[in-house]
């Protein structure tokens, strides 16, 4: 059975829920998180509009102690700068693409 489309189904982590059945945030979770890259977004941030959820976290807190980090926490040396961020932003396409194909 597919959850209805307002139900928060519970994700793998404490404090986490699956994307609802539409990609969007269920109630209470504000928190975007990346499980390929472990980076999590919070509204406002960079890169928070672009980047498509995989799991919702209810808090920055939860979304730590599930080993995801804020992506400007720790700087990369220059060797592996933006790594990180750009395994992130390959993610984006899809929801750039979806956000195009709505408007």
């Amino acid at each position: 059975d597919t959850p209805d489309s307002g139900e928060v189904v519970a994700g793998e982590w404490a404090g986490s829920a699956e994307p609802l059945d539409d990609g969007e945030m269920p109630d209470g979770y504000e928190i975007k998180g990346n499980a390929q890259s472990m980076l999590f977004h919070e509204p406002g941030s960079r890169y928070y509009k672009a980047t498509k959820a995989e799991v919702w976290f209810d808090s920055v807190e939860s979304a730590e102690a599930a080993g995801f980090s804020n992506p400007g926490a720790n700087k990369p040396d220059a060797d592996t700068a933006g790594t990180e961020e750009a395994a992130d932003a390959d993610n984006t396409d899809d929801a750039a693409a979806d956000e195009a194909e709505e408007n």
